[in-house]
């Protein structure tokens, strides 16, 4: 078994605008899509049109409480998250891959992760800047909680309904949060 320890990082605008550089989220956050339109216009912009063939769109509610990222893997399709939420509840990462789908499996493949591959950023609630983003197609990602007792974390997802998710196959590597409780 091979150990995959990453450092975690604060969900801050820095953070966030890096992974959107890297073409891993696309951020939603005050005034950043506005547009120039004449009285009495209305300016709309298609932020991302989901394919037909993964079914209508669709508002979850997710509760986390697990300390594995043991669904972590990526979607065919784009999802937004919407950590709009309680801020006294577990702390929660979101761990993701700068390494899309077949570059991920083969590195996996071949022995040749490493800590680098990874960013887990500590989710922070109801925040304009930072907590309303899109996770791009293809992008691995998964979320875990701390062990421990307290209140389990909640958050929005806006999906296709019909998305598959793709799970990672980890095979001897375990995924640690450097510091923390998670398995």
């Amino acid at each position: 078994m091979s150990n995959i320890e990453i450092q975690p990082v604060e969900m801050t605008q820095e953070v966030m605008s890096s992974l959107e550089e890297h073409g891993l989220i696309k951020r939603l956050y005050p005034g950043v899509h506005r547009m120039d339109v004449s009285e009495g216009q209305v300016g709309v912009i298609d932020m991302y049109i989901t394919d037909k063939k993964y079914g209508s769109h669709k508002l979850i509610s997710a509760t986390i409480n697990r300390n594995t990222f043991c669904a972590f893997g990526s979607h065919p399709d784009n999802e937004d998250v919407l950590l709009i939420g309680d801020t006294e509840v577990k702390d929660m990462y979101f761990l993701f891959s700068y390494l899309v789908d077949e570059e991920l499996d083969n590195r996996i493949k071949t022995n040749r992760l490493e800590p680098k591959d990874f960013i887990a950023v500590k989710a922070k609630y109801n925040d304009p800047y930072v907590s309303f983003f899109t996770v791009l197609k293809g992008v691995p990602h998964g979320e875990a909680t701390i062990t421990g007792p307290g209140k389990p974390p909640s958050f929005f997802v806006t999906e296709p309904s019909d998305l598959l998710l793709n799970f990672t196959d980890f095979k001897d590597y375990k995924i640690l949060i450097e510091g923390l409780t998670i398995s």
